[in-house]
C-alpha cells in the first residue's frame, strides 16, 4: 500500500507512506464516530453534503500500519 497525503487547498505539504492496509469490518461507519466528525465535519459538508452521505459513499473502514514515511 502506498498513500500520498496532498491537501493543497490548505497547504503545499505532500507526505507518502509505504505500509499495509487491511479491512476493519468492525469499526463503526463514518457517520457514528463522534471523534471523526468533531475533526472532519467541515470538509465532508463541502464534498459530500452529509455525513450520511459520506459513510454511504465510503462505507468500509481500512486500519493501515505504515512502515515508510517519505516527507
Amino acid at each position: 500500500m502506498s498513500l500520498t497525503l496532498d491537501v493543497t487547498d490548505i497547504g503545499r505539504n505532500i507526505v507518502r507512506m509505504e505500509g499495509a492496509a487491511r479491512l476493519a469490518p468492525d469499526q463503526p461507519l463514518a457517520h457514528q464516530e463522534a471523534a471523526y466528525l468533531a475533526k472532519y465535519t467541515e470538509r465532508i459538508a463541502a464534498l459530500f453534503g452529509t455525513p450520511e452521505r459520506f459513510a454511504e459513499l465510503f462505507s468500509i473502514a481500512l486500519i493501515i500500519t505504515p512502515t515508510t514515511l517519505h516527507a
